[in-house]
């Protein structure tokens, strides 16, 4: 029997005093005792799948992370022999080994490892000369290990999974695929292969974003190009209309700014061309006509400086009620599927003016109506978990070292904290109200996937999560997504209207051109 320690008891973001805690792993894995093992036939061999409470302190899973080749094999043997394939593929037993906490398994953690042809290699071992784990399998965040793979980087890795049955294209519980994640980190040259193998970068997320929004917003110029020459479309908006060359903007990556405008199209969102009515000049300035002199309810005005003539023109800023039964008191700045809407359905006071500059688009996203009640519910719940029992330990990010916790980011890949999302909320980088959500439950998430569940920090995390998703239905939080969820679908509705009347303009177009020319 041997005794493994860790330095430090794991925490989502290590805020307690040193701890040591003792595990005591048995040396077959068929002799552990475990929560849960079930069995099931598969093709005439027994599967069994085997979940753990402290599946951290397996030895296999320090081996393949740390060890050379030669000793991952020689783990494999000693604990895992029953389980070995034969020459001719075949196997009398195979087994899933499963984190009961987070659903990931070994696999997960060989892509932590630094050397791409090592972490081939140790897959290799565990899915072809050992039957012990599934290639495709998914966590809890529905991630199969491709995402983590591309996430490092890890070109041949990301090979060898795909060949082993790993979609691309699946999509996790943000709506991202592994080219997001690829994307996100700036691994151009492993972007490049996943679009080799049928990732698709037109894909959207839940906020409507492609992977182009995460590079251009973490200044990944290399990636931006190379997407852009796998044909990503930076014209494409998101839910809240803005395209890849906003975050860019925001960001003050200019070199990304000028690769974008160079695109050609960035300036012209998906479907846009067939549905842009032709007087329409600009989406935020407004005029009316002169056959009309009274401002519209709920839009703002002012004289036009410009205007010219006898009867004084106005310029309009044109708002709308997204929720006309629901909140009647609501009215927003109207987005181009709204103006585009009213040019259709009053062209003769959809009259704007010529030499109007367009502003810049608001990065800040706390300003509009309707973001400021949940900006502000937001961030009542995140103070109030701070001040919860035990909130100080997730109230800042990790200190590896000084926390003693050397292995953390090796684990977390996405490390979130309570300081960063009021960050982020001050700043008012949250386009949606579930991007809030995401980011605290990434916090807990996060928790789980260091710590073993029977630990202080693990158990606190747990009480502050089940607090938290109190919150958000005492607050009316959750209220509110509901809500933008249903301004999203009408939005998408009046979208579908626009561009069926745009097409049925443009056919009607071209027929009088027939007609007026029918030499030709």
């Amino acid at each position: 029997m041997r005794i493994h320690t860790t330095s430090c008891q794991r925490g989502a973001t290590g805020q307690l005093p040193y701890l040591q805690r003792s595990l005591l792993p048995q040396p077959n894995i068929c002799e552990r005792d475990t929560d849960q093992a079930a069995k099931r036939k598969q093709g005439g061999n027994v599967l069994y799948q085997m979940m753990y409470e402290d599946f951290n302190t397996l030895p296999l899973i320090k081996s393949v992370r740390e060890d050379t080749i030669e000793n991952v094999l020689k783990c494999l043997e000693e604990n895992y022999n029953e389980y070995r394939v034969n020459e001719n593929g075949e196997f009398n037993k195979k087994i899933e080994i499963i984190d009961k906490q987070t659903q990931s398994t070994p696999l997960f953690y060989v892509t932590s490892r630094k050397n791409d042809n090592e972490s081939v290699e140790i897959c290799k071992l565990l899915t072809e000369q050992f039957a012990i784990c599934n290639p495709t399998a998914k966590d809890l965040m529905k991630q199969t290990c491709l995402f983590y793979a591309a996430r490092e980087g890890h070109i041949n890795l990301c090979n060898f999974l795909i060949e082993k049955g790993c979609n691309p294209n699946d999509a996790d519980n943000f709506g991202q695929t592994c080219l997001f994640y690829a994307s996100r980190e700036g691994k151009t040259e492993c972007v490049e292969t996943l679009i080799k193998k049928g990732a698709n970068p037109n894909l959207l997320d839940l906020n409507k974003q492609t992977c182009l929004f995460y590079a251009c917003r973490d200044g990944r110029y290399e990636t931006v190009k190379c997407l852009l020459e796998n044909g990503v479309n930076p014209g494409i908006k998101d839910a809240q209309r803005r395209t890849a060359l906003t975050f860019a903007k925001g960001n003050g990556h200019n070199n990304i700014i000028n690769l974008l405008k160079n695109a050609g199209n960035v300036i012209k969102p998906q479907n846009d061309s067939s549905a842009q009515p032709q007087n329409a000049k600009t989406p935020q300035a407004q005029q009316a006509g002169t056959q009309k002199s009274e401002p519209i309810s709920g839009v703002n005005t002012v004289t036009d400086p410009n205007s010219t003539g006898n009867v004084p023109r106005k310029k309009y800023k044109l708002q709308y009620r997204p929720l006309e039964e629901e909140d009647p008191q609501l009215w927003l700045d109207a987005p181009l599927i709204k103006i585009k809407e009213f040019e259709r359905k009053f062209p003769e006071i959809a009259l704007w003016p010529k030499n109007i500059s367009v502003p810049t688009s608001e990065v800040n996203n706390s300003t509009d109506p309707f973001n400021k009640q949940w900006y502000t519910l937001a961030n009542q719940i995140i103070q109030s978990l701070s001040k919860y029992e035990g909130g100080h330990i997730f109230e800042k990010l990790v200190d590896a070292k000084k926390q003693n916790c050397p292995d953390y980011y090796d684990v977390i890949k996405n490390p979130m904290s309570f300081s960063c999302v009021k960050t982020k909320l001050k700043k008012g980088q949250y386009i949606s109200p579930v991007d809030f959500i995401k980011d605290v439950q990434l916090i807990f998430y996060n928790c789980s996937l260091y710590n073993t569940s029977g630990s202080l920090v693990a158990i606190t995390g747990k009480n502050i999560e089940t607090y938290f998703n109190n919150q958000l239905i005492v607050t009316g939080y959750n209220n509110l997504v509901l809500k933008e969820k249903t301004i999203n679908e009408r939005l998408q509705k009046v979208e579908e209207e626009n561009i069926k009347w745009a097409q049925e303009q443009h056919n009607d177009e071209n027929k009088k051109e027939e007609q007026a020319n029918p030499n030709e």
